[in-house]
């Protein structure tokens, strides 16, 4: 009769507290129903686009509290009744709020009745009817490492008690049950079925994992089992309803979920086709194997045999409390992405790494202040953490301190030492050294020499004694070159002299274009074009260089995979929009362009901000000074040049200021102006299309050779709508040989339009040759078209205007 009362007062409770928010609870759900109207957009398959996989997860989070959910001890002794952990009860309302879930004014507890030896009391305690939240969504993006969108709905959150720890590999062929865990308190976060592919389970649960960490509600250690995970998988053949799921047990890494639930997908796919039916069974996953194994029948709520928990009252919580713990969330892990990118500029894989460190993010912070944001951000991330790792140290447990991490950055930016050296001395902090790097560096002697005039003195000294390969040298032999380079290195190595200590005496000799460190490189497979302008996009100014470009990388068989136009605003050029655009752009092409304002003027600002960029410093480029003033020598500009005010000749300085480290070239003798290359991929030139043209077509010269490929062009006067579907039908009989396709129009210098088609292949053997000559002369036969040579230059009509500006000035009036 007891419980019988405290059921009905319970459910009465509930019912009348929630008749409040049933007008949220509507909410909640057309915004469920809406989200998944969007994931039936994102259609993911297997196996020929014929089946579609649906997957859910329960994810198991053990709350960071000193004491059991319901006890101190969870014996089940006889007599002993649960007494709710506060602490608990505040996590998992946090949880809640981060993850956008309704926390619910009054929730209950039940007893989950199993007969597994893992819970002392035989039934575990938990919230099956009335959970402690309801709702909830994970948001995933690029930021996460996702191509797509993606939302993954939180069906609910509930409070429970964890079970004790099965052990089966001390003993063979006994299992022994180790009981300290049972009773700790848990989330157990559950999702809808909307995650369509392993990545995103993989992606939801590293995302669920930092949220949880940031708020402080669980440490995430899938490895000491504090989060584990259960995925539910069904496969269905697409546009049919969905099939029988089975359930995967106890995933302790996100790496084995993402594997077994492949495996998994392909069983089912397996049994499906060779029409057998999946039963709904709990099944394990053999690492070895990479195979998943029935463990046992699914259990229903009915096996469960769930009552409500007569020895606990309802929970009942109240607006104020709720709003407290909201309004003392901290940071969470996607504003906390983007600040640490925006507000240091680290690129997205670092601010990520430091994520995934509990505490990663707190050490970079205190360690960058008043530093290089991205050197100590590449100190920790692969110096550092690299050396933890190495030792099976845990961050946790780093014995460094940032002041110690912060003092080796700076002995290095000063010069002071190497980068070897800094990490030996690393090294030396976590074996325990609690010195700074400056003071190991006094007391072992290992500063090098950083005094440029006596490196100077040296560097004569080895140039003298060699009059004959510094006449070579100035000759422009390129082998001499590198053997003045290989005694710069001798010399480092033997007085401790840092390495960009001899850079401006190399220069000092002979300032020689060092073609050997272009030459070497890999000819690029793919471009981008980042074109910079406010006269371009207000239309002032119409856009020739992007054309001249793709044209250029088309000509070359370069794939031209981007080309992007921004404002030249200070405001969007250096703080968000520029300098993320050239990094992205900078880490998914071989080959990167940037045509924009590099003159004397305010607003001529692309120099600086590709610096900021990649966080380099601005350094005056003296050979470029010295090339520019013997351009204009003798002319009628020289005179100009003489009468500068200071502000003028500053302003004109602006021009010669280049990030650095970067690689200075002068592809075209007629022109003093260079090509500057930054982060080793990035092509920094004027926006002026006579030099943008004269400048890229010298650089060919620099590319290694090129990409072997067979192109034809067809010549048609009929329109693109009459030729598409012969076109369409030649693609598909085409795309098993690599053979592309493609179509445009061109207006002749007789004012007439014609349509050109390329086809496109990169391989070269005899049996493509064969099929794309094949291919065009049956083209050409059905459009009524002409095969072509090539796409001649001479038909276009060329825009060959460009607004007169300084660097034209000085570049006519030079001598060469």
């Amino acid at each position: 009769m007891s419980m019988i009362i405290k059921t009905f007062f319970a459910t009465y409770i509930k019912k009348k507290c929630n008749e409040r928010f049933i007008s949220q609870i509507k909410r909640h759900v057309t915004l469920y129903q809406y989200s998944t109207q969007i994931k039936s957009e994102r259609p993911i398959f297997y196996k020929s686009n014929k089946w579609e996989a649906i997957i859910g997860l329960e994810i198991h989070a053990q709350l960071n509290s000193k004491t059991k959910l319901f006890s101190l001890i969870d014996a089940a002794f006889p007599g002993t009744l649960p007494r709710l952990n506060a602490k608990c009860i505040e996590l998992a309302v946090m949880a809640s709020l981060a993850l956008s879930g309704n926390v619910q004014l009054v929730s209950s507890f039940d007893r989950k009745q199993y007969f597994y030896p893992d819970l002392p009391s035989g039934y575990q305690i938990t919230q099956h009817y009335a959970p402690i939240s309801l709702g909830g969504k994970v948001f995933l993006n690029h930021l996460d490492g996702l191509e797509y969108d993606a939302v993954v709905r939180v069906k609910q959150i509930q409070l429970e008690q964890d079970t004790g720890k099965s052990i089966h590999d001390i003993i063979p062929g006994m299992t022994l049950i180790d009981l300290n865990r049972a009773g700790t308190g848990l989330i157990e976060i559950v999702t809808e079925p909307d995650i369509r592919t392993s990545k995103e389970a993989g992606l939801t649960v590293r995302k669920l994992q930092s949220i949880l960490r940031a708020i402080g509600s669980s440490d995430g250690n899938m490895e000491e089992g504090s989060l584990r995970c259960d995925v539910n998988v069904s496969v269905h053949e697409h546009g049919t309803p969905y099939g029988t799921r089975c359930e995967i047990k106890n995933l302790n890494s996100i790496k084995f979920l993402m594997t077994a639930i492949d495996a998994e997908i392909e069983r089912q796919i397996n049994e499906l086709e060779n029409g057998n039916n999946i039963e709904q069974e709990t099944r394990g996953f053999d690492v070895s194997k990479n195979q998943t194994f029935r463990l046992r029948t699914k259990e229903t709520a009915t096996d469960y045999r769930y009552m409500p928990e007569p020895d606990l009252p309802p929970l009942i919580l109240n607006k104020d409390y709720i709003s407290r713990i909201l309004n003392d969330l901290p940071e969470l892990p996607d504003e906390l992405k983007t600040r640490i990118m925006k507000q240091y500029c680290i690129p997205l894989h670092d601010a990520i790494v430091l994520m995934n460190e509990i505490g990663g993010v707190k050490y970079f912070e205190e360690a960058v202040k008043n530093r290089n944001s991205q050197h100590v951000s590449n100190w920790i991330i692969h110096e550092l953490f690299g050396l933890l790792h190495a030792k099976n140290i845990k961050f946790s447990q780093n014995p460094v301190s940032a002041l110690q991490l912060g003092s080796v950055v700076d002995c290095v930016d000063n010069g002071d030492i190497t980068g070897k050296v800094g990490k030996k001395i690393l090294e030396k902090m976590i074996a325990g050294d609690s010195r700074l790097a400056s003071a190991i560096i006094q007391e072992e002697g290992l500063r090098q020499l950083n005094d440029i005039s006596e490196l100077k003195k040296i560097c004569q000294e080895v140039i003298l004694q060699n009059p004959e390969q510094l006449i070579s040298l100035r000759e422009g032999k390129q082998a001499v070159f590198s053997w003045f380079v290989g005694q710069y290195i001798d010399m480092r190595e033997q007085l401790k002299v840092h390495h960009k200590m001899a850079e401006p005496e190399k220069s000092t000799v002979l300032p020689i274009t060092p073609v050997s460190e272009l030459q070497h490189k890999p000819f690029p497979k793919t471009a981008a074009c980042l074109v910079i302008g406010d006269e371009i996009l207000n239309g002032k100014t119409a856009d020739t260089n992007s054309g001249f470009f793709a044209k250029y990388c088309f000509n070359l068989g370069i794939d031209l995979k981007r080309i992007e136009v921004i404002p030249d605003e200070e405001e969007v050029m250096a703080f968000f929009l520029f300098p993320y655009s050239v990094r992205r752009l900078s880490s998914n092409f071989d080959f990167v362009v940037t045509s924009g304002g590099i003159g004397s003027t305010h607003d001529d600002i692309t120099y600086s901000s590709i610096a900021h960029a990649f966080n380099l410093p601005l350094n005056y480029h003296q050979p470029t000074m010295d090339r520019m003033a013997e351009f204009v020598k003798n002319t009628p500009q020289m005179k100009v040049f003489r009468n500068e005010t200071k502000k003028a000749i500053e302003a004109r300085k602006r021009m010669v200021l280049f990030p650095q480290p970067s690689l200075v070239i002068y592809p075209d003798e007629k022109l003093w102006v260079p090509i500057v290359i930054v982060n080793n991929n990035v092509h920094i030139l004027p926006g002026i299309p006579s030099l943008f043209r004269g400048l890229l077509s010298g650089y060919r010269k620099y590319l290694n050779g090129g990409e072997t490929f067979v192109r034809r062009f067809i010549k048609t006067y009929q329109p693109e709508s009459f030729i598409a579907p012969v076109l369409t039908e030649f693609q598909e009989k085409l795309k098993d040989f690599g053979i592309k396709i493609g179509s445009y129009p061109k207006l002749t210098k007789d004012k007439t339009w014609v349509v050109v088609v390329s086809l496109l292949a990169r391989e070269t053997s005899p049996q493509v040759v064969e099929k794309i000559e094949q291919a065009a002369k049956e083209i050409a036969e059905k459009i009524g078209g002409l095969i072509i040579i090539e796409d001649s230059e001479s038909e276009i009509i060329e825009d060959s205007e460009s607004e007169i500006t300084e660097f034209e000035k000085l570049n006519k009036n030079s001598k060469l």
